[in-house]
């Protein structure tokens, strides 16, 4: 047990966060709970010191699965970003589970998704505004997110890019890339980072996200609320 707790880097965890500790877990996922501390900053905005109780459940299949966070002290409005099942909203779920995978251990983890989350929150208790703004959950925000990532101002041209991410690479390099600059995939800049975000995360997270989309857009595209948004 000790040894797992050290590759996952539990042990780090509870080492940088004393307040933290091991708590008994029903099932096969590790179970840390406890009063997070923290002292943080974004880039041209105030440090932050604060803390938060917190109760986090680790899976087996971490890093390759997502851990889940709860705010435990009822300090977080239930309704201010947040998952079904009233886990924490960290990002959207492309940014998030790409930054767990990247992110290896449970000290990065908590280090790159979960204390800049209480950060924003902490910031909007002071200033009724969030430092970095606001991302539309849903697939109207999964839409934006591929938008900036790939430099475009259309969503169907996201929603190509999602599709060839979800193809064999020799195959979506000989489709056209939905840039616009008349050259296949494969010639084009844009195939570095559909490359990347394939071997990271697996054709199969792409093609269910596709799909997603695609039910989405025949269901009339939903309706957002002001509410529905997470934190960039």
């Amino acid at each position: 047990m000790r040894m797992h707790l050290v590759g996952l880097g539990i042990d780090s965890l509870l080492e940088i966060h004393p307040g933290l500790r091991l708590a008994p877990s029903f099932d096969d996922s590790i179970r840390v709970t406890g009063r997070l501390r923290f002292i943080a900053f974004t880039r041209g905005f105030e440090t932050i010191e604060d803390n938060y109780e917190l109760e986090i459940s680790i899976p087996p299949a971490f890093p390759e699965e997502v851990p889940l966070v709860w705010e435990t002290g009822g300090r977080i409005p239930p309704d201010w970003h947040r998952n079904p099942g009233k886990t924490l909203c960290l990002g959207s779920p492309t940014t998030v589970r790409l930054m767990t995978t990247r992110a290896k251990t449970m000290d990065n983890f908590v280090k790159v998704l979960v204390v800049p989350y209480l950060y924003q929150r902490s910031y909007f208790e002071r200033h009724q505004t969030l430092p970095m703004g606001e991302l539309d959950h849903g697939m109207k925000g999964v839409l934006k997110e591929f938008m900036d990532l790939f430099g475009t101002s259309e969503d169907q041209a996201a929603t190509l890019m999602i599709f060839l991410t979800s193809l064999r690479r020799r195959v979506a390099n000989k489709r056209p890339c939905p840039c616009g600059v008349g050259k296949p995939l494969g010639r084009c800049r844009h195939r570095w980072k559909i490359n990347e975000l394939r071997k990271a995360l697996g054709r199969g997270w792409f093609k269910s996200l596709f799909r997603q989309i695609e039910e989405w857009r025949l269901r009339g595209q939903g309706i957002q609320s002001e509410k529905d948004a997470v934190p960039k």
